[in-house]
């Protein structure tokens, strides 16, 4: 009863961390907390764009279409690029762009490693939200990287901006105030509040209105938080609190969790794994050639409790697999959770094979 209130995903109920290890050694020259990844993403590229002549801010045409259309509304020289988002060995062509132009990288599933471009380049920011302490974070020699942090770690919001110790690049961190707007920064404090009181009733509850009550205060605190597009300063308790969580070795348990996974899953048709040698993956990762597979697949898991995350829809890509579907596998799960969720997905698998 209680794993079917929870259920498996979705966001995180309030978690103790503590006897989980820091990573070690420090991989940050300098950085920046934000309350949203949106928000160090927005400040990189502003603060990159008073101080330097760019000519087009690039972006992958794969990706989180609600950041897109935000950039496009601050942003007004936006331009995308193809990259295959399912192949973590595909490279960037860096003859796409310009020594003036700004080009975001983004690290997609924890998986892709860059091969940098020698001589003259663009300036070039990574994304690190689905790979947050992976070894394509941690060995950047990018101008600036971000991150959305409260993908990774249990924390109602969080992301940061920094510059790698191994960066190729000269540039100074930019260090500019951000807004201080009275208004903005009450939002953030009433989108923490309530997220954090969500995460807290998540994690208490054994009944179906207790579930419904976390649910809608969280989807409170999310509207706060969509409707302010303003950088403002993270509170000190806040960053207190993220700090705390900041480096934690989280992806030892992915890692773990996936090993033991790939043992217990059979084969599949209509859909496959997304296929990688090495790393560890933002989660269990399916990819789709077709729009319905992954409906149907969804549809089942939700069925069971199990609630995938789809990064992202309305990307229109030229490739053959054009869709992924993540199962979070993270810390909050044991071998008996583990089982259950590959017994939903081999359930589905026997169902497509007998009709």
């Amino acid at each position: 009863m209680r794993n079917t209130i929870l259920g498996y995903g979705s966001f995180f109920q309030k978690s103790q961390l503590n006897e989980v290890p820091q990573i070690e050694g420090s991989f940050m020259e300098d950085h920046e907390l934000f309350y949203a990844g949106r928000y160090a993403l927005k400040y990189i590229f502003q603060h990159i764009c008073e101080k330097y002549k760019v000519s087009n801010i690039w972006l992958p045409i794969y990706y989180c279409p609600l950041i897109k259309k935000w950039l496009e509304n601050e942003f007004s020289t936006i331009r995308y690029y193809e990259i295959n988002p399912f192949d973590v060995n595909e490279q960037l062509d860096w003859s796409l762009f310009s020594s003036n132009d700004l080009v975001l990288v983004q690290n997609y599933w924890g998986l892709k490693k860059v091969i940098y471009p020698k001589g003259k380049r663009p300036i070039i920011v990574e994304d690190h939200s689905h790979g947050w302490l992976t070894q394509g974070c941690l060995e950047s020699r990018a101008d600036f990287c971000i991150a959305s942090l409260r993908k990774t770690i249990p924390i109602p919001l969080g992301g940061i901006a920094w510059k790698p110790k191994k960066s190729l690049s000269n540039l100074p961190f930019p260090k500019v105030a951000p807004t201080m707007d009275t208004i903005s920064k009450s939002s953030m404090n009433i989108s923490w509040e309530l997220i954090e009181k969500a995460m807290d009733l998540k994690s208490k509850a054994t009944s179906h209105k207790e579930k419904t009550e976390f649910l809608s205060t969280y989807m409170n605190g999310e509207l706060y938080l969509g409707e302010n597009f303003d950088i403002i300063p993270v509170a000190t308790e806040h960053a207190q609190i993220i700090k705390s969580l900041l480096l934690k070795n989280v992806n030892s348990f992915k890692h773990k969790n996936l090993a033991y996974l790939n043992r217990k899953l059979g084969p599949v048709k209509g859909y496959q794994r997304l296929p990688y040698k090495e790393g560890t993956p933002f989660g269990l990762l399916f990819i789709f050639k077709e729009r319905e597979a992954l409906d149907q697949l969804k549809k089942h898991l939700i069925g069971k409790s199990i609630y995938p995350a789809e990064l992202w829809n309305n990307n229109p890509i030229k490739y053959n697999h054009k869709y992924l579907l993540n199962i979070h596998v993270d810390f909050r799960y044991s071998p008996n959770d583990l089982d259950y969720i590959a017994d939903s997905i081999n359930e589905w698998q026997y169902i497509c094979d007998h009709v």
